[in-house]
């Protein structure tokens, strides 16, 4: 029987189901995602993301965290300039 718990979210195929497009950005961005064992906030993954492709954006990092709510486990982390960021995104609903 497979461990589901231990199981990582498949962000690209929750995003694809949605009808939003999976640009390079945003695939770098659930890459990394997917690859973290971590709790990274948006600047963090931003950080990440830039060392793999230089000309994404914090936008595009805040825009994808945002389409991600609700998939991912509830936490919300503090992010270096003091905000509170979620992890979880919540717009988009699977069925």
């Amino acid at each position: 029987m497979a461990d589901t718990k231990n199981q990582k979210p498949d962000y690209e195929r929750m995003l694809r189901k949605a009808g939003v497009r999976i640009t390079r950005p945003r695939r770098v961005i659930v890459e990394i995602l997917s690859a973290s064992d971590d709790h990274p906030d948006a600047l963090e993954i931003f950080r990440r993301a830039s060392e793999i492709d230089p000309s994404l954006s914090l936008s595009t990092v805040y825009r994808t965290m945002k389409l991600l709510e609700g998939w991912a486990p509830s936490t919300a982390t503090p992010s270096r300039a003091g905000r509170r960021v979620s992890s979880r995104p919540a717009s988009i609903t699977t069925t």
